[in-house]
Parts: structure tokens; C-alpha cells; sequence
């Protein structure tokens, strides 16, 4: 019989601002995307990996400068959690703080930040989304620091943005697919 839950049944313990560990990032440049980021998580209480994308497309000047944009803006809220002082530079090159060109995201952010060791100090956003009659565990690309006053920030923002249209979740008696790794574009903000 196939596995249809109905709302608040099945795994809600794992919906909701959970607490997470950084397993690895990922950079895929054959996406066609000025960004792919993939970020493999472990989710607390949870066997199965996770992970999340940021991805997209600069929006540009006439000169070839980034312009600020929501994409930017993800960027820039991943870096500061991570304490990293780097990011993307006005050329949109993935740079240290220094300006040193990293030639691999995926393999700077996954020496200095992940592995998993037991602890979790972030925070994220998990929800259904709904795709085609069917619903996907889903990140929002959004982590904050595992404390009280990053949780209330990461709160709040997901209440905003609920309440603007932008994070659209399953709700009532839906088909649900719960393979790891399987995770479609969930946009960034």
C-alpha cells in the first residue's frame, strides 16, 4: 500500500526550525548557474543527510559588476554565519577576505566548516514543499547559529516570508518522498 501520511502524522519531529551539522558544500558549475552551492547537512535525530542549494544568476551591470540582489544576499547571510570574512567580490569570483581567488568553493567551505563532528551549531528552516501532487522534504537556504536569539531571528524571518507568498508548504493530505539527496530547486531568497 503506498505510504500516504496526512498532516502531522509521520515525520513532524523533523519539520520545523531544527538544529543541523555542516557535512560538506558542493559547487557545480554544470548546472548553467553563476552559483550552485549545494549544502549537505545532518539534520539532529536524523540518519539520513540532507542538503540544500543556493543557486542562481547574478544580476549585472552594464560593466559586468554584480548588482545586490537576493542571491547576494543569500551568499552574504551564509558567510557571516559561518564567521568567514570571504564571500563573492564585485565580479561575482568566490574570494577570502583577503581577495584571494578561490578556485573551489565547495572544497574551502567543506575543509574549514564541515564534517559533522557530533555537535550541532546551526540552526535551519525544514518544511514540505509541495511539487506536483507530491510533497519534498526541503531546507530553506537559510542557517543561523544554534542559540535562542538566531533561532528567534530565523523565526521571525520565516513568518515574513509565509506571509509575502515566498515559502509556499504542503499542508493537508498529500503523497510524500522522503529519498536523501533528492532534493529540488528551492529557490533562494
Amino acid at each position: 500500500m503506498p505510504f500516504k501520511p496526512v498532516e502531522g502524522k509521520g515525520n513532524s519531529g523533523f519539520l520545523g526550525i531544527r538544529p543541523l551539522t555542516l557535512i560538506s558544500f558542493e559547487e557545480d558549475k554544470s548546472k548553467g548557474f553563476d552559483v550552485f552551492l549545494r549544502v549537505n547537512v545532518l539534520q539532529e535525530g536524523s540518519k539520513f543527510e540532507q542538503d540544500f542549494a543556493i543557486l542562481g544568476n547574478f544580476e549585472k551591470n552594464s560593466d559586468g559588476t554584480i548588482l545586490l540582489s537576493s542571491l547576494v544576499k543569500t551568499i552574504n547571510r551564509l558567510f557571516d554565519t559561518l564567521g568567514d570574512g570571504g564571500g563573492i567580490d564585485t565580479m561575482g569570483n568566490w574570494v577570502t577576505q583577503d581577495d584571494t581567488i578561490i578556485d573551489d568553493i565547495g572544497t574551502y567551505l567543506t575543509g574549514k566548516y564541515a564534517g559533522g563532528t557530533g555537535e550541532y551549531p546551526y540552526l535551519a528552516y525544514f518544511y514540505k514543499k509541495p511539487v506536483k501532487g507530491k510533497t519534498y522534504t526541503q531546507i530553506w537556504p537559510y542557517i543561523v547559529h544554534n542559540n535562542n536569539d538566531d533561532r528567534e531571528t530565523l523565526s521571525s524571518f520565516i513568518e515574513f516570508i509565509k506571509s509575502k507568498g515566498v515559502l509556499k508548504e504542503a499542508h493537508g493530505t498529500v503523497e510524500t518522498v522522503t529519498t536523501p539527496g533528492t532534493i529540488p530547486y528551492n529557490g533562494q531568497f
